[in-house]
């Protein structure tokens, strides 16, 4: 066997050396560098969905707190206390009272079924009353104003067959919550 050398000029042995390691760099680079730059951007989209994630939930624990506060700053009076029958006659004594006016009276009261919902309950009552217009206006405007949640669902205004009056058909509710939300602390910042 005899060996063949092949002599080359400085040169071209700069240009085999600068190929040969062109040629390792770049299986270096498709072995390592690549995935290596491949894991880094992924980890900075993840880094970028955490940074979403962690906004999101410190918006929801500043809404949290701003409703907890809000929540304790409801009056007594809109949780209901006792059962439905009472509440609903509480609220039909409170009508009848402020009812209970010169220039006005009540044609009828009739309550309705009481609707429950996930923490709260309805107690609705169609309510036909008559009387001066300005009276009446009164008469819901006090009925509204106090600490009770009351509601107008609608309202009817006819011509009373007396002169000047007016017949007024309200459908209003009462709506009582069924207890208070227990108050939890709020989570703390700056913890992980």
């Amino acid at each position: 066997m005899s060996r063949h050398r092949i002599k080359l000029s400085p040169r071209e042995s700069v240009l085999a050396i600068t190929a040969l390691l062109a040629l390792v760099l770049g299986l270096l680079a498709n072995a390592a560098v690549r995935p290596a730059l491949s894991k880094w951007r992924e980890s900075q989209a993840e880094l970028t969905a955490a940074a979403l994630e962690h906004a999101k939930l410190t918006r929801f624990v500043d809404l949290s707190s701003t409703v907890a506060a809000e929540y304790g700053a409801i009056a007594d009076g809109v949780f209901r206390t006792e059962s439905d029958q009472i509440t609903m006659s509480r609220f039909l004594s409170r009508v009848e009272s402020l009812a209970r006016r010169p220039g006005m009276a009540i044609v009828s009261a009739k309550p309705q079924e009481v609707v429950t919902g996930a923490h709260h309950r309805e107690y609705p009552i169609r309510l036909a009353v008559s009387g001066r217009l300005p009276v009446i206006v009164e008469f819901v405007s006090e009925l509204l104003a106090g600490d009770r949640a009351i509601g107008v669902a609608s309202v009817s205004l006819s011509a009373a067959r007396s002169g000047g009056e007016v017949e007024c058909v309200l459908d209003l509710w009462l709506v009582a919550l069924d207890k208070r939300i227990e108050q939890r602390t709020p989570i703390a910042r700056g913890r992980s």
